[in-house]
């Protein structure tokens, strides 16, 4: 079984978390941007990841809630009580998307990415995210201090969302919401200058212990 994957992507680290949450055996290959393996563009309509192969059970995935869904299914016992993101969370992610995408993007060069691995990517990742912020990425990257308070205001609001509490405190299993949280909040550990709430940190880095997802620099876990 393979899962092809950006470590940058969201959706992607949703399903890797689940991995390691449940400990599934999987060969996760990071391909690089533009370069789509050929044997999968023969046979899917996109070229997004993830996408999951598992050719023993003649199953070829690409949507990621399809993905979680068929993973928490493997071994007849399911980890998540639901496969679908609440409402609440999804409203919340919808909301942030703007701002992690202009911190973010912009800093992604600066992170050894896999999926920025060769030249031709960056270039290719340079265009493609410029043309989407609609802007290029050092007018972005000085944005930050702008959008800074905006983020944090939404990570306070997040503590009431998916009850960071009660997950620390062993009060409640992880959710979908939670892995949907943690890929996002993942991300924003790019950004040096962010002081994440104390509880949403001790919450970040417990996600990444269970699930064995590195954060990125400035903001790994202590120890």
């Amino acid at each position: 079984m393979k899962l092809y994957a950006f470590n940058s992507c969201p959706f992607s680290v949703r399903v890797i978390a689940l991995l390691g949450l449940k400990n599934i055996p999987c060969e996760i290959t990071y391909i690089t941007v533009g370069d789509f393996p050929k044997h999968l563009q023969q046979q899917l309509t996109g070229t997004t990841v993830p996408v999951l192969e598992d050719p023993a059970n003649g199953i070829l995935l690409q949507d990621s809630a399809d993905i979680i869904r068929y993973l928490d299914s493997l071994n007849g016992h399911p980890l998540l009580q639901d496969h679908n993101p609440g409402e609440v969370i999804t409203c919340w992610l919808s909301n942030m998307k703007p701002n992690t995408a202009l911190l973010c993007y912009p800093r992604m060069q600066e992170m050894n990415l896999p999926e920025l691995a060769t030249t031709q990517a960056r270039v290719h990742f340079n265009n493609m995210i410029s043309d989407r912020l609609g802007m290029p990425l050092p007018q972005a990257l000085a944005l930050t201090g702008d959008i800074l308070p905006h983020v944090n205001q939404q990570l306070q609001e997040l503590l009431a969302i998916i009850d960071v509490p009660a997950y620390l405190q062993n009060r409640r299993p992880v959710s979908i919401d939670d892995l949907c949280a943690f890929a996002e909040l993942r991300n924003l550990t790019m950004v040096e200058t962010l002081c994440f709430p104390e509880l949403i940190s001790a919450y970040l880095h417990k996600m990444a212990e269970a699930t064995g997802i590195h954060l990125f620099s400035g903001n790994r876990p202590p120890g």
